[in-house]
Parts: structure tokens; sequence; C-alpha cells
């Protein structure tokens, strides 16, 4: 009988959680179960994976010793860290999990400083010379009648996000990075990295419409200068696992916008859809197995189009069951 893999998902409470779950189902090659994590019982994810735990909420005290204690007692070979919250707990105790034989699929601390904090990514950019969107710190860079986009510096997606216009920006906000506000096409690319630090496979998406920060339409492209940039990124700042990097292109250039140290959470499915099955590759990455070049190569003009679903319940005994 073939070795069985155990998955588990930290927080399946993420948008991503969903899509991650449907490619391994996918495939056939090897043979997984998957565990997820939740400190809701109403999150759709749990009802597509094999079982599930409810666990307290990551701000809770009780928290690090219950993720372990089902690592332990489930004896997970990997743990999938999908939050960025959950990434800095769980890194700063490690050693704990290696003592499971547990592999923890989670950027390290250098990564999470930089990729958490929007003003130190912001800055790492220009130290290594890649084009980004000027950043302001002086009233004086201000032109009253231009764009500025207004972000907190640990924010996600969209969330307290503002574009305002020069005149209204009475300081700078500590808190907050200020950046011109440009106008063009969005790109957001999945990429996956192995364990060794190398660029497996990368999805380039053109973001046609969005919502609270997240594709809600897209298509696959092809861009050699994106993808040039993208390994050059890979090259200097140590990545692990799945992550997603977004850019726009204006009439005149591409500027690099940030870099998001976990999947993307808006159009994930699209990239896998169009050919590349990233928790597959990473599992085989993980486990020395061979791949195929083919194996990381997509289709463009793939589209997607994102809807709310409903799934239904049934309570029996105390247990919700899916209703299929």
């Amino acid at each position: 009988m073939p070795r069985v893999y155990r998955v588990l998902f930290s927080n399946c409470s993420l948008t991503s959680c969903l899509p991650l779950i449907a490619a391994l189902r996918s495939q056939k090659e090897l043979n997984i179960e998957i565990i997820c994590n939740t400190p809701d019982k109403f999150i759709p994810a749990i009802y597509f994976a094999d079982h599930s735990n409810l666990v307290p909420a990551v701000n809770s005290k009780k928290y690090f010793s219950t993720l372990l204690n089902v690592c332990r007692k489930e004896k997970i070979d990997f743990l999938w860290v999908l939050s960025d919250k959950e990434a800095q707990v769980i890194n700063s105790q490690l050693s704990e999990f290696a003592k499971l034989k547990c592999r923890i699929i989670i950027p390290s601390k250098q990564t999470l400083a930089i990729c958490l904090d929007k003003a130190k990514q912001a800055t790492w950019f220009v130290k290594h010379h890649f084009t980004t969107p000027q950043r302001i710190t002086a009233l004086s860079q201000i032109k009253a009648k231009k764009l500025y986009v207004v972000k907190p510096l640990n924010s996600s997606g969209s969330r307290n996000v503002q574009v305002l216009k020069g005149e209204a920006l009475k300081k700078i906000p500590q808190d907050q990075l200020v950046q011109e506000y440009l106008f063009g096409q969005e790109y957001t690319v999945d990429c996956l990295v192995g364990k060794e630090g190398k660029l497996i496979a990368h999805v380039i998406r053109e973001r046609l419409q969005i919502l609270g920060g997240q594709s809600i339409a897209g298509r696959t492209v092809k861009n050699r200068a994106l993808s040039i940039i993208i390994n050059q990124l890979i090259a200097k700042l140590p990545f692990f696992g799945l992550i997603n990097i977004q850019f726009i292109k204006t009439k005149r250039q591409l500027y690099l916008l940030e870099i998001n140290s976990r999947p993307a959470m808006g159009g994930l499915a699209l990239s896998i859809k169009a050919g590349v099955n990233f928790p597959l590759l990473l599992l085989k990455n993980c486990l020395n197995l061979p791949t195929k070049p083919a194996e990381s190569s997509y289709q463009k003009e793939i589209y997607m189009l994102r809807y709310i679903s409903e799934l239904f319940l049934h309570k029996e005994k105390g247990e919700f069951k899916k209703i299929s």
C-alpha cells in the first residue's frame, strides 16, 4: 500500500486554502490525507478536507501548544502555514516541530520581516534596484493635484487603503506608507519556490477586475520582462513555498508593487487551472521526487470569473456533514 502523507493546513479560513485542497484532490501521484485546523466550524474548506480540528485562534495563549499537539497526535508530515500572523508565531518556535519530523512550509524570519512591513519592503526594493512607485516621506514632495496611495504598513488586500489628492495630505503618517498613485494594468505572479530557494514554477495573471484587493476576473498571460524580474527577486531574498508578487505596468514601464510571502487569496485557482499544480510540485520538491518540465509550464489566455457559491450542511447527532 502506498505511503500516506498527511498535510495540515494551519488556517483554512483563508480563501487560498480551497484551491490548494482542490489541486491536491485532483492529482494521482501522491496519496494525500488533508487535515484542516480552524477556530470556526462554519469555514467551507473543512468540509472538503478528510477531517478537521477545532483549535484556538492564533491570538490565544493556547494556540501554539494546540497546534503542536495536533501535529504530534496525527503524525503530520507537512504543516502548511497560510496566515502571516501564524507564521510569525510558529517561526519563533520551529525547533519544536523538528523533533516531530514535521516539515513546515513557512517563510523565513528574514523574509517575513521584509514582507510584513510595507515601508521596509519599499526600502528593500530601492536598495536592490527594482523599479517601484516613488515613496513620499516629506510634504515637500507632494503636488496638490496629484494622486497618492496611503496604506497601513502591515495590511493585506486593500484593507484601509486610501487614494487621496495631494492637497488632502496634511502630514505623512508614521504608521502608513505613502506612494505615488500609478495608472496601469495590474499583474499578480504566483511563484513556487523550493526548499533550495530556487524558483520551480510561476504563473503570470492579469488582474481584469479587483474587489477588496482580490482578483475576481483575470486571465493568464506570458510576459518575458516580468519573468526576468521574478527570477531576480527570488535570487535576492530567501523564499520557500507558494508566494505572490504584484506589479503594475504603466504606458512607460513595469513597477514592482509588493511581495506577499503567502499564497494569493484571489486568483490562485486560475493559475492552477492553467496547468501548474503548485501544492503537488511543492510536496514533490520536499520529498526529493523528480518533476517534469511540463509540470511547470502553463497555458496563456485562460480566463477566470469568480462568483459566490453555496455549501449545504446537515446537522446530525451534533456533527455537521456536507450535503453533496
